[in-house]
């Protein structure tokens, strides 16, 4: 299984190239901090692929949750061998999004009983 779900800050604008094939390529870097450890902070290069040319409401700063996987790019330069890893993003979310969704929608109830007869 290779599934990532990270919560963090944008450090760097969005930048975006788009493909030959139509298909639309983002690239960003994320900052994840580990709780009340503040000294403790990881950064994550993420690539983000779209069919489609959409705009993304993604700038330095935006607080995001990611779901993705990672990818692991091999090669070889001057005699050394070297490797990079990214999260290729399945699906990303605007924190502030996801808040305001959870505001405003109905709560959901779900009724267990096992005692009924019928």
């Amino acid at each position: 299984m290779n599934k990532v779900i990270l919560t963090g800050r944008i450090v760097r604008d969005v930048e975006r190239v788009l493909e030959k094939d139509g298909k639309v390529l983002w690239t960003f870097s994320v900052a994840v901090n580990y709780g009340n450890d503040k000294d403790r902070v990881d950064f994550f290069d993420c690539e983000y692929w779209s069919d489609t040319d959409v705009e993304l409401e993604l700038s330095k700063g935006r607080l995001v949750m990611i779901n993705g996987r990672l990818r692991q790019s091999r090669w070889e330069k001057d005699g050394k061998n070297l490797s990079r890893v990214v999260i290729v993003v399945k699906s990303l979310w605007g924190i502030e999004s996801v808040r305001r969704y959870l505001e405003h929608s109905e709560p959901e109830i779900q009724v267990v009983n096992d005692d009924l007869p019928f």
